[in-house]
């Protein structure tokens, strides 16, 4: 291949060896340039009959305006993002790729999660580890934010790794970047839905009002991280981001993502898997921040409240920052002492996670055993129900909750009519009879119970013992007190304000009378 020229039109890069092909093109060493790469597109990718643009120029503008408005690839000498560097122009000026940094990484982010290839990557490899990929991917974002570009397709196989725990983000010309000259935005048009936010799912990617923003890589951010943290499991299924979710048409984890039915932050449908840590392992700050990001249901998914408030980039560094530094407690049972865990935790979670699979391993032998299961498939392995197999967290039912606090709270308010009762009568000159106040406070009791019940669900749900939280039922009585006085205040309002009424009234028909009489 001929040299090819950079934007200024003098400098000129000559091709050395390839080192990659993808699905745009193709990636070769640079000669004389060894720090840095260039991606040449394929002909291929900007021939689309559907799009009436001209897709090579359109590319040509985005790279040219990620140059302007420039990402510093490098933070303490490691690379952390592979930014377009310069143009690559053949003879005829025409645009064929760009020049970018060498990335030396070699694995994608989810060889730290896989067991064997995480053996091999890091075979000293602890929670601290996990933590230090995280922190890194965190710093990574918080550049692309700094600059005001928005990644988009934060998807697994777009992050790099090291041995050193190094994150770096590659296949940037794809990355969502605004024009601070022209006003014009590039978007990303392409996601991997295990990653893509509630309000993304299932939308045209393509279309010019369906557009990345920086809360929806703090989605996808929030699900690496809760990978990485525990122990290759996904927020919203129970496999890790590597897993296919090919076996049936309805992709799982992107049905729990648009319905928020994430197990983890507060016990929710479906269930963990036994591959995971406990959840309460992690330190108070890490969880809420996961409970930012995942705690939603179909209602609240696409609100802008929802969306709001998932944490920054920089909120993570953060958090994770002070875990790294943290000092963390090493199990003495491990022989290795590989085995990390907060200090603020009681017991190994990596020891707890074996105990269980040797459990399940056991269930099903004794299952075997008990049903004379006989092993006639030709894979010479024994066919056991799934429901009998694995330790699982179900969904804790609120009805119970609310039941309770609705109905003490109807009991204890119509106790209280002998004192309620009174008071009303003598505000208003109202003479209730004994029933009919006996079913207002009921309703009202039934109300109020219903409203702490609600302001009490999460705590509830959330909680390792839910008896104690049967008591704040009796706190359903103060509610009914409150919603007499707003019934007090809000007659007291009615009636004022219909007799400043009823005086313009007046005082408008006496100043007709006077005008008509005095020929005014």
């Amino acid at each position: 291949m001929a040299a090819l020229y950079g934007r200024d039109k003098k400098t000129t890069y000559t091709l050395g060896g390839i080192l990659g092909r993808g699905g745009e093109g193709e990636v070769y060493e640079i000669v004389g340039i060894p720090n840095m790469v260039a991606k040449i597109y394929s002909d291929k990718k900007f021939q689309n009959p559907k799009q009436n643009q001209d897709l090579r120029s359109y590319q040509r503008e985005k790279i040219e305006t990620m140059i302007d408005q420039p990402v510093s690839p490098y933070v303490n000498g490691v690379l952390m993002v592979a930014w377009p560097q310069d143009l690559l122009l053949d003879s005829n000026d025409t645009f064929v790729g760009f020049v970018m940094p060498r990335v030396d990484g070699k694995h994608h982010i989810y060889a730290a999660s896989r067991e064997r290839e995480r053996k091999m990557l890091y075979p000293k490899y602890t929670w601290r580890t996990a933590i230090t990929i995280a922190y890194n991917l965190a710093l990574s974002v918080k550049l692309i934010h700094a600059s005001g570009a928005v990644i988009g397709d934060l998807n697994p196989n777009n992050i790099m790794i090291d041995e050193k725990g190094h994150v770096t983000l590659i296949d940037t010309d794809s990355f969502n970047i605004k024009s601070k000259k022209t006003g014009k935005t590039y978007k990303c048009t392409v996601g991997v839905p295990e990653v893509l936010p509630p309000e993304l799912q299932g939308r045209n990617l393509c279309d010019t009002n369906t557009l990345f923003n920086k809360k929806t890589d703090s989605f996808a951010l929030s699900i690496h991280i809760f990978n990485l943290l525990m122990n290759n499991c996904h927020p919203f299924g129970c496999i890790g981001l590597n897993n296919s979710q090919a076996s049936s048409s309805v992709n799982p984890v992107v049905s729990n993502i648009v319905k928020g039915n994430c197990p983890y932050v507060c016990n929710k449908k479906g269930t963990t898997s036994p591959d995971a840590p406990d959840f309460k392992m992690l330190p108070k700050d890490i969880r809420n921040l996961f409970e930012r990001s995942f705690d939603y249901n179909t209602s609240t998914a696409v609100k802008a409240e929802t969306i709001r408030k998932r944490p920054e980039a920089y909120e993570w560094q953060d958090a994770l920052g002070n875990l790294y530094q943290s000092n963390l407690k090493v199990c003495k049972k491990e022989a290795g002492q590989l085995h990390l865990y907060p200090n603020g935790y009681n017991k190994c979670p990596w020891c707890a996670i074996r105990k269980n699979k040797k459990s399940t391993q056991n269930t099903v032998r004794k299952l075997q055993t008990s049903n004379n299961v006989k092993c006639n498939n030709s894979s010479g392995s024994a066919k056991v129900p799934n429901s009998s197999v694995g330790s699982i967290s179900k969904q804790r039912s609120c009805l119970p909750f609310f039941l309770a606090n609705m109905v003490v709270g109807a009991i204890l308010s119509v106790l209280m009519i002998d004192i309620v009762g009174p008071v009303f009568s003598e505000q208003f000159d109202i003479n209730l009879t004994y029933e009919t106040a006996q079913i207002v406070l009921l309703l009202l009791g039934c109300i109020s119970g219903y409203r702490v019940a609600r302001f009490f669900k999460q705590s509830y749900l959330k909680s390792t013992s839910v008896w104690p939280w049967y008591f704040v039922a009796l706190l359903s009585p103060l509610g009914t007190i409150l919603m007499i006085i707003i019934i007090i205040v809000f007659i007291y309002i009615i009636i004022f304000v219909l007799s400043v009424i009823w005086i313009i009234i007046a005082i408008a028909i006496v100043m007709a009378f006077f005008s008509s009489v005095l020929g005014i």
